[in-house]
């Protein structure tokens, strides 16, 4: 990845190997190798590739750190009570990924609106054969579990092609300045009235206490007869056995799904192997801009620490993000 832009650090700034050989200390100057404890790491930066056990072993090893950076959207993996304890800030790649997970997303609808995974498997085939079971975007519904950058975004883009949108937010909040008419903004307590008249149950929320689970049997049996289930938040929100079953079922038209409780899904795992199932191996949030994005967003995050500011990606580790 060629990098175009460096910082100045005034502070240790701990880093994994496979950071630095990939980046190397023109990108970072300042930087340190966490390989053992280290008392002059004052910040520690987790790229999207370093391993959560990188992490915890380097948070051990440096107790002088005081603000920890992961360069994911999603912080759940990471040990927040033990950053909560020690009072480190923390702060995340918000905003970064907003674009191509949103685009991801948007392509997942267009694909199962259509079927193209079925159609593209009849062209391997040679088959010409109608596939059953699309839908009209135009005045569909969709519902949107966590309406923040990638949920608004993904909202824009659906408005544009005539549907119906529902967005679903912890706290009710007013209309913001421009947000189309046709979007409804929902409480976490109301959504799952929309359920009868939802086409695409989108899901982009962070994994929480609150989420853990919250989409299972019940909320299948609620949605829209042929509605599609499609996931690029967490795993862990949504019931995979009780998704299973729903397909089995016949009462959901399909899934498109970017993330899992289990990752990589395993082999034997029953999600495989199904035609009305696209699964991809976590890459929604991956373009090739969101390295030098990523970048970007934590060299800003330094200057504002540097200049006593607080953080524009803070995450409050009680909350998950």
């Amino acid at each position: 990845m060629k990098i175009q832009r460096s910082f100045k650090i005034a502070t240790g700034v701990g880093v994994s190997a496979q950071t630095l050989r990939l980046l190397g200390e023109r990108a970072i100057p300042g930087a340190r190798l966490v390989e053992a404890p280290s008392a002059d790491v004052e910040v520690l930066w987790r790229r999207q590739d370093d391993r959560t056990r990188w992490f915890t072993a380097a948070l051990a090893a440096c107790p002088g750190v005081r603000w920890a950076h992961t360069d994911t959207a999603g912080v759940d993996r990471l040990p927040l009570e033990e950053l909560r304890r020690r009072g480190v800030k923390l702060s995340n790649a918000r905003g970064v990924y907003t674009e191509p997970v949103s685009q991801w997303i948007i392509a997942a609808v267009l694909l199962a609106a259509k079927r193209l995974d079925e159609t593209v498997r009849h062209g391997d085939r040679r088959l010409w054969q109608v596939v059953p079971g699309t839908i009209d975007l135009a005045g569909a519904t969709m519902l949107l579990i966590g309406f923040g950058a990638i949920g608004e975004a993904v909202g824009r883009i659906a408005g544009a092609l005539g549907m119906r949108v529902v967005g679903v937010v912890r706290r009710p909040r007013p209309r913001r300045d421009g947000e189309s008419a046709d979007v409804i903004v929902a409480a976490s307590d109301d959504w799952r009235v929309f359920l009868p008249e939802t086409s695409f149950l989108v899901v982009t929320a962070p994994l929480t206490a609150e989420t853990a689970g919250m989409i299972g049997a019940a909320e299948w049996a609620r949605l829209r007869p042929g509605g599609w289930l499609i996931n690029a938040g967490r795993g862990g929100i949504v019931d995979e056995p009780a998704l299973c079953d729903a397909l089995d079922c016949g009462n959901l038209g399909g899934a498109a799904l970017d993330v899992f409780a289990t990752e990589p899904l395993p082999p034997e795992d029953p999600l495989w192997g199904r035609s009305n199932v696209l699964i991809s191996p976590h890459v929604a949030s991956r373009s090739p801009r969101t390295g030098q994005l990523a970048l970007e967003h934590f060299g800003r995050e330094i200057e504002r620490y540097r200049a006593g500011l607080p953080l524009a990606s803070r995450v409050d580790p009680i909350l998950g993000y």
